[in-house]
């Protein structure tokens, strides 16, 4: 018998439909269509931002990491200042190509009140500029960077540290994760809301959902070629991998009404049978995205405090 969905939520539809006629395609002003589409997601943060109140008011601070080439800008955000504790390293959504730490400024604000410790917000370079696996070596330098400043940055590496991230953020968490499993770097929790994980996009939401709302198959296949191009490398697909022994405990949610939806419960079916700790809910009435849109959405927002929540569970 199928499983009778959830009406979508209405506030973060209406937020979604406000803002989905922006221009995301290129032509216009000459960009590129991923600074179009750059140029786009940009423009929805600043208008979601003024369409809800700041749910919470925590310390900031910019940092940016220095790498052969390139620097990596960060942002903590604390709810005290003054006591050290281990980070939340957070990779923001945006297909691998757009997004930033405003477009999740929010976000990363709302879980380090929630949870009371550090999060770490880092801009990853971005695709088709920078594809796979330019995104996960930005964060394990990141990473390293933070280790060899924790004391200047008040930060506390003694019990672990943990990752997180949304969509394609949360595929760069994982695949962080499973690079480090067998090390002394391993996170000791992770945190992933919608993950991206696969270009196949051949399951039954990936079909129901195909045209959104909020996130669309076209759009998703132009992510996994802007990030992958021809290629298939082992390391950037996580339903193909072996085995998931050895990933940290896992909070992992999905969003009801996503084209991601299913490979999401694919991922949670697989570390269950692999033996790993998994804190798992599907979202009711959320679509794709809605982490981020919870200061226009009370359900939204009980969705990440339940996350949240279930992450400092897996710590005690």
């Amino acid at each position: 018998m199928p499983i009778e969905l959830a009406p979508i939520d209405r506030a973060l539809l209406a937020a979604i439909e406000e803002t989905v006629t922006l221009p995301t395609e290129s032509g216009g002003a000459g960009l590129t269509e991923a600074d179009a589409r750059r140029a786009a997601s940009e423009l929805r943060a600043r208008k979601l931002a003024a369409a809800g109140a700041p749910s919470t008011s925590v310390w900031l601070d910019n940092w940016y990491v220095t790498a052969p080439g390139r620097e990596i800008p960060l942002r903590i955000y604390r709810r005290d200042p003054d006591t050290a504790s281990r980070p939340l390293l957070y990779f923001h959504g945006g297909g691998w190509a757009v997004g930033s730490i405003v477009t999740h400024d929010a976000l990363c604000s709302h879980l380090a009140c929630m949870t009371d410790v550090p999060v770490i917000s880092v801009h990853y370079r971005r695709s088709p500029e920078n594809p796979y696996p330019a995104q996960q070596q930005d964060g394990e330098a990141a990473l390293d960077w933070l280790r060899r400043h924790a004391a200047v940055l008040g930060l506390d590496f003694s019990d672990g540290w943990l990752i997180g991230g949304d969509s394609a953020g949360a595929h760069i968490a994982l695949t962080m994760s499973y690079a480090l499993r067998h090390s002394d770097n391993a996170p000791a929790a992770q945190l992933l809301f919608y993950p991206a994980l696969d270009p196949a996009l051949d399951t039954d939401s990936a079909r129901q959902y195909a045209e959104g709302p909020a996130l669309t198959r076209t759009s998703m296949q132009w992510y996994w070629r802007a990030l992958l191009g021809d290629t298939l490398p082992e390391g950037a697909l996580p339903l193909r991998w072996p085995s998931l022994s050895g990933l940290p405990d896992t909070v992992l949610v999905t969003a009801e009404h996503d084209l991601l939806r299913d490979e999401g419960e694919q991922l949670h079916r697989r570390l269950v049978a692999d033996g790993v700790k998994v804190a798992f809910r599907r979202a009711p009435g959320m679509l794709h995205g809605f982490a981020r849109l919870l200061n226009v959405s009370e359900a939204a927002r009980a969705q990440v405090d339940d996350a949240a929540a279930a992450l400092l569970s897996m710590l005690r």
